[in-house]
């Protein structure tokens, strides 16, 4: 005896079979594009410096330098940089090292027209020593950004994306050159940032 599955049931799992075929589905991950990724390194680098040069000018003569600032992302969310920076000098010369955090807690950041949400993991790293030089900070500077971020498209599962970068800075033109890798792409781009 042959027994045979009622119309309601053959419906269901018809419907079910080509639900679950959909190339549009929302499970599926909107890959970051490399202008994505320079959008976010910008983005990250503008945030990322203004402090520090903000607070490292010209005239300190500190040896500790602390800095606790929080920054609103372009579209909600925000942008921390906290620690210090720390040194000595003598006769206004010196080195000021970097012990910083960049701690993006629900950053909205729209990049190349598309929409994302980034949290560190935990966080950025932010290091490097700033030369000091009669009395004021050298023209150019270095520092490093290091870390994980989760990176969340307006689309599809977040992503984790390491990053590892360096920052080649002028200060006369607030701007700096940054090359490395984010989310596994290489990056070489310039930046500017507000001190």
């Amino acid at each position: 005896m042959r027994k045979f599955l009622p119309a309601w049931c053959l419906a269901g799992l018809l419907l079910l079979a080509a639900c679950s075929d959909d190339p549009a589905s929302d499970n599926e991950a909107d890959t970051p594009t490399q202008e994505e990724i320079e959008d976010l390194v910008q983005e990250l680098g503008g945030q990322a410096l203004a402090p520090i040069f903000r607070n490292a000018g010209a005239g300190k003569s500190t040896v500790e330098i602390p800095i606790d600032e929080t920054q609103t992302c372009p579209g909600g969310g925000t942008n921390q940089v906290v620690g210090a920076l720390s040194g000595e000098s003598e006769s206004g010369a010196g080195i000021l090292m970097m012990d910083l955090d960049d701690i993006l807690t629900s950053c909205a950041l729209d990049l190349e027209g598309q929409s994302y949400v980034v949290n560190t993991e935990p966080v950025l790293a932010l290091t490097g020593t700033l030369v000091v030089a009669q009395g004021a900070l050298q023209e150019t500077q270095t520092m490093f950004m290091g870390g994980t971020l989760s990176l969340k498209p307006s689309r599809g599962p977040t992503l984790t994306c390491p990053i590892d970068l360096s920052f080649s800075v002028t200060l006369s033109n607030r701007s700096a050159r940054v090359t490395g890798t984010a989310c596994g792409v290489a990056v070489d781009v310039p930046l500017t940032f507000e001190a």
